[in-house]
């Protein structure tokens, strides 16, 4: 019951509405009528003292409803020691925001759980709220406001498999937003700290296309898989988190457009500080993009395809890597077809193998995650009369997209300007860990009814094995045995410098 237990302060995280389901433990709360109970004796034996010696002690309860009948009870026990709740013409009533913070354990109609030795408390006895508290600041090395504090603290009560305990927030506005614990809870405070601590960002998208020809089933659960993972698994806070998924109501801000999933990468490269760690997901299609110059062979470039089918290329990818600040690592994990060398010009570490075949459950069904490009030619070509005249790929983007818009990859003018044009390959700051080579197809699983890309359950699987820590290397190359094993002909790759290499993956920036 400690949700507001600071009288009249402002409610910053309240009440989680649902039905809980019960759990097997103590539980920190005490009924009113107990206490009742409890006063109601101690004022029997003082009665009884009093007789013996000769002295007068008036409770004065007869009649009083339960609440009143406490405070009579506590005020003839404690006399000027009793609380302000029962000594009303003392009471203070300021509805004013102040420099009070509460932390509380649940809500104000929710008990507080005493946790029993356990393996998820590795033999000891907690209680929930603490254990959590203790543990995300560990986790986080304090590094976290009292608002993103409480709702990870949240997060991890709730994964402890206990659903019926909402820890709380009441402060002021200004305190909601500051370190906690900071030593000086001004303003000025959190923004300073905020500078200075290292953070991990990510923005993870999902595209399943649906009602359209080419729909997939399992981009949206592998960005939910994927953000649990990140949180659970390598730090990352839900406010740092940036989700773009076409589930939801078409002209909506998250829907994965190409528009704006550019604009939520550049903002975080843009805003990236020293010491952070970036990451972008994607699990959708990808395609191969013709590039035909005069006297050289045809190129396919890599890109992949947003909901609109605006693609964002391998150009795209190296502008962002080439804006990155020092010591900032900006991880790209794509579950798509084509998605090798998806950063133009990275430097490949683990690339093409010719994997053996093996033999899927009778019972899969997959998909390639691949639309061919000129599917997408036409797909334009149609939707767009501007489209329809123009003369070459570039201009077809142009015409239906617009073009500052439309990828790098198809405006050589602002590409030129930007230094992109004629780059070897080279090592940097960007790390792809790609779903399989440039020229193979990712797969999207249907499996007991569930469906998931077969390389993001592989990286889930290799990322939860039990490694403290585990490099890009070897997640590669273990997420490269499970496909194997699983009978699925797709080689993820990873591209990045030989410092990366044997990096941790998501890991603190060295």
């Amino acid at each position: 019951h400690s949700g507001g237990l600071i009288d009249k302060e402002k409610e910053q995280i309240g009440p989680h509405k649902g039905i809980a389901p019960s759990v097997d433990a103590q539980k920190r709360g005490i009924s009113l009528e107990s206490i009742h109970q409890g006063l109601q004796t101690a004022a029997n034996v003082i009665n009884a003292a009093s007789d013996v010696l000769g002295t007068t002690v008036a409770f004065g309860t007869t009649g009083l409803d339960i609440v009143s009948n406490i405070g009579h009870l506590l005020t003839g026990i404690f006399r000027d020691n009793v609380s302000l709740k029962f000594r009303p013409s003392q009471e203070p009533r300021s509805l004013t925001e102040d420099e009070g913070i509460l932390l509380s354990g649940c809500q104000a109609d929710e008990l507080s759980l005493d946790l029993e030795p356990g393996d998820k408390t590795q033999g000891k006895a907690y209680g929930a709220f603490t254990y959590s508290l203790q543990k995300i600041i560990n986790e986080t090395h304090g590094a976290l406001t009292n608002k993103q504090l409480v709702m990870n603290v949240r997060d991890e009560i709730t994964s402890l498999g206990f659903h019926e305990q909402h820890p709380c927030l009441y402060c002021s506005d200004k305190n909601a937003g500051t370190a906690f614990l900071a030593t000086i809870p001004t303003p000025l405070a959190f923004p300073m700290i905020n500078e200075l601590v290292p953070k991990k960002k990510a923005v993870l998208v999902g595209c399943n296309y649906p009602k359209t020809p080419y729909n997939l089933k399992g981009c949206i659960n592998d960005v939910e898989n994927i953000r649990r993972l990140i949180m659970k698994r390598f730090n990352f806070d839900r406010h740092f988190i940036k989700v773009l998924t076409d589930n939801y109501i078409p002209g909506s801000c998250a829907m994965p457009t190409g528009i704006k999933i550019k604009a939520a990468l550049y903002e975080m490269v843009k805003t990236a500080r020293p010491g952070d760690v970036l990451f972008f997901y994607f699990s959708g299609h990808g395609t191969a993009v013709p590039v035909l110059k005069p006297g050289q062979p045809l190129r396919l470039d890599e890109a992949i395809v947003p909901c609109d089918f605006n693609l964002i290329t391998d150009v795209d990818f190296r502008d962002l890597v080439n804006q990155l600040p020092e010591r900032v690592n900006f991880t790209i994990l794509s579950d798509s077809c084509h998605s090798g060398g998806l950063i133009d010009k990275e430097k490949e570490q683990i690339g093409p193998n010719t994997l053996r075949k093996g033999e899927k459950s009778p019972e899969c069904i997959t998909r390639g995650k691949s639309i061919e490009f000129p599917v997408i030619h036409d797909i334009i070509d149609l939707v767009s009369d501007a489209a329809h005249q123009a003369t070459n790929i570039a201009e077809q983007f142009f015409g239906f997209f617009g073009r500052d818009i439309v990828s790098l990859k198809f405006n050589h003018e602002a590409a030129k300007q930007k230094g992109l044009l004629g780059l070897q390959p080279h090592e940097d700051k960007g790390i792809l860990v790609s779903g399989c080579e440039a020229y193979e197809t990712s797969f999207d699983v249907v499996l007991d009814g569930n469906s998931y890309g077969a390389f993001t359950d592989a990286v889930v699987k290799v990322s939860m094995g039990g490694y403290v820590k585990i490099s890009n290397k070897d997640l590669v190359t273990k997420a490269r045995d499970i496909l194997k094993q699983n009978g699925f002909d797709q080689t993820p790759c990873l591209y990045c410098s030989n410092a990366d290499l044997d990096a941790d993956f998501l890991g603190e920036v060295a």
